[in-house]
């Protein structure tokens, strides 16, 4: 590597490419005497090890710096944060190390960044939003965690590539991802992403490639993936997906359709993709049938309950229960409280109030307490407590979300209405009865959240 050195007499260089030619070393210091005119560093493919030099930061008129396909260690030099006119960064494949450093948010110019397939760790940093040019993001392969930040879903201009697979990234994914109106291909798959896929994502129109495998999310697959007209490769496998295979699924000019090891149920259509066995993945969904030959599934039988035979509602008197359970409760009944709905005991009003509470924060999530999310120690209340007052956004349900286009609306309605909401909610769903609001603290207080939302004009 020592024949760069001898390039720094080459004043008016304004392009250095030496990709895959076998170099091996490491790179020299006084890399950072180059040409200040130089605009492209290209080095992929390469052998190269070491740190990447902080003189790097010298090459001010740097606009395509590619270090990809490489042995690099270390982190990223802070240096770098002074090359403003870079367009393209790629460290793509390397080793390098540390969190992704906030200067890069600083880089207003970028339009490709790819720093996947490297030892990166940490949160993805909300600067990174401030890149309103950037095309192209890859931070897939590395070691991620935390939430997506919502920043990154306000970069408008992505359009080529969206990237964030095989990481540890979890919670849901925020309502913002309908911004991304541009965007061909979007790829969030093998993380701990979870929820329900929010309704914004059917504002993605141009995605031709949706990769969410690997990951927790559930529900029913969502209607508003119809509007993806232009999709082409589909990936929901390996997540927590239930109900029937949707039909509208038909209609899609789709290649290539992976719904494997979900939890769907009832026959598999006929048409469309699903014409093509070899174009679909359905393994793993032990309860689907019907579908073409080719598929091996077994035949549909479809049985109708005869009203009939149903059996009799239970009898319950005015003020306690007459049967050891009550079909609907779970969830709803204070945990543990046998006072308060205990076999043929009385109801009480301090009861009322929790599944008053509970079922209020059901109306604003639209989840109920029994939901397969609610494992390990969560609970529905668990659920919007820890969401509280930072990710309500990512846990109200979206048809409440009457202006979520207006980002100052959507702002006031968070603060006047839904958290206020919630905090009743949470009050009246505390464990112990002493801590709970009582009915006529209830009151007054949805009458002022009602006053406050109807002055804001919500």
């Amino acid at each position: 590597m020592h024949f760069l050195s001898t390039m720094t007499n080459c004043s008016n260089m304004v392009g250095l490419d030496l990709m895959y030619n076998q170099l091996k070393g490491v790179l020299p210091n006084n890399i950072g005497n180059f040409s200040q005119f130089l605009k492209t560093l290209s080095l992929t493919g390469n052998q190269i090890y070491g740190g990447i030099p902080s003189a790097v930061g010298n090459l001010i008129s740097l606009e395509n710096l590619i270090l990809q396909q490489n042995q690099l260690t270390g982190i990223i030099p802070s240096t770098i944060g002074n090359l403003y006119r870079l367009q393209l960064l790629s460290l793509y494949s390397n080793k390098l190390s540390g969190k992704f450093p906030e200067f890069l948010g600083n880089l207003s110019l970028m339009k490709e960044l790819c720093l996947g397939d490297n030892k990166f760790e940490g949160t993805i940093p909300r600067s990174f939003g401030n890149c309103q040019q950037l095309s192209y993001l890859c931070l897939s392969l590395n070691s991620l965690s935390g939430f997506i930040p919502k920043e990154i879903f306000g970069i408008s201009s992505l359009s080529v590539y969206l990237g964030i697979s095989h990481n540890n990234l979890s919670g849901t994914i925020p309502l913002e991802v309908g911004n991304l109106n541009h965007l061909t291909e979007f790829d969030a798959s093998q993380n701990r992403l979870s929820g329900e896929l929010p309704v914004t994502l059917g504002g993605c129109s141009s995605l031709e490639r949706l990769s969410l495998a690997g990951n927790l999310f559930q529900g029913s697959i969502p209607k508003f993936l119809s509007s993806m007209r232009g999709i082409q490769n589909l990936d929901l496998s390996n997540n927590n997906f239930s109900g029937q295979i949707p039909e509208f699924l038909e209609k899609l000019e789709i290649k290539t359709l992976n719904l494997s090891f979900n939890d769907l149920v009832g026959e598999v259509p006929t048409q469309g993709i699903f014409g093509n066995a070899s174009a679909i993945s359905i393994v793993g969904n032990t309860r689907l049938c019907g579908g073409i030959p080719k598929l091996d599934l077994p035949k549909c039988q479809h049985v109708k309950e005869s009203k009939k035979h149903k059996k009799p509602a239970l009898q319950e008197s005015s003020n306690s229960v007459s049967a050891g359970i009550i079909r609907g409760t779970i969830g709803y009944v204070a945990p543990g409280k046998t006072k308060q709905y205990g076999l043929g005991a009385e109801v009480s009003s301090s009861g009322d109030i929790y599944s008053y509470g509970i079922l209020l924060l059901e109306m604003m999530t639209g989840k109920r307490p029994t939901d397969s999310l609610f494992t390990e120690g969560l609970d529905l209340h668990r659920f919007v407590e820890m969401a509280i007052p930072d990710r309500v956004m990512d846990i109200v349900d979206p048809m409440i979300l009457v202006h979520k286009e207006d980002p100052i609306k959507c702002s006031l309605l968070l603060e006047v209405c839904l958290i206020p909401l919630l905090k009743v909610g949470l009050d009246c769903s505390m464990d112990l009865p002493q801590d709970r609001m009582n009915m006529t603290e209830v009151v007054s207080t949805l009458k002022r959240i009602r006053n406050s939302t109807v002055k804001a004009e919500l």
